[in-house]
């Protein structure tokens, strides 16, 4: 008679550890945070001007990818043999500059502008931005006045306006953009989900009745 009780108190237990374990899951999976705002998969723009001769990107608009520069920025007719280039790649928050002319250039008291538009998150569709964080590898004269952001793009002077700014070879800088949320956006349960919550209250509310039953008749 021990034997049973032993084995029927430990069933009640690892039943009740089982409908735990639902009810947890099902409100973790219920309650569980919508996908992360990313850039990957986004269609942006590009946008380039000079005063110092033409400034190009390689196109107008592309998709982000998970790898590689989405464009490539050209400035021909400042007296090289070759043109200048700077690898523009966009990340799922950040955009990273590299130059990547074989050598040093130096401007002075020049405007190279680039802006990258529709820069609209996909998994979060009411993020915009709200700032960034700069990093510069090799680039003496770039700092943060020489950005400039919208809620949904963001500008270069890769010239540095009125300051000397010198772009060494493979020389980069990268922003990581800061986004906030300005969107009451929700994420609804799915029936499954809901299903799956659902199973787990009744089934704790059964491991109660069931315990209560047994204390009455002990």
């Amino acid at each position: 008679m021990k034997l049973f009780k032993s084995a029927s108190k430990t069933g009640t237990i690892a039943l009740k550890s089982f409908l735990g374990t639902l009810l947890l899951g099902g409100l973790l999976t219920a309650f569980a945070p919508g996908a992360q705002a990313t850039l990957i998969g986004q269609t942006v723009g590009c946008v380039a001007s000079s005063d110092l001769g033409p400034l190009t990107c390689s196109s107008d608009s592309t998709v982000v990818q998970t790898t590689g520069p989405e464009f490539v920025l050209s400035q021909a007719s400042i007296g090289f043999p070759v043109p200048l280039t700077w690898d523009i790649d966009i990340g799922e928050s950040s955009v990273r500059i590299g130059y990547s002319f074989q050598g040093n250039s130096e401007f002075n008291d020049v405007q190279l502008d680039v802006l990258l538009s529709n820069l609209f998150w996909l998994g979060s569709p009411d993020s915009v931005i709200s700032g960034f964080l700069l990093s510069v590898s090799g680039v003496t004269g770039f700092d943060e006045a020489d950005i400039s952001f919208s809620d949904n793009a963001i500008g270069f002077d890769l010239g540095g306006g009125p300051e000397s700014t010198r772009w060494n070879s493979g020389s980069s800088v990268t922003i990581t953009l800061i986004t906030e949320d300005h969107g009451p956006s929700v994420s609804v349960p799915e029936p499954a989900t809901l299903a799956l919550f659902g199973l787990g209250l009744a089934g704790f509310g059964l491991a109660r009745r069931g315990i209560a039953q047994r204390r009455r008749t002990a």
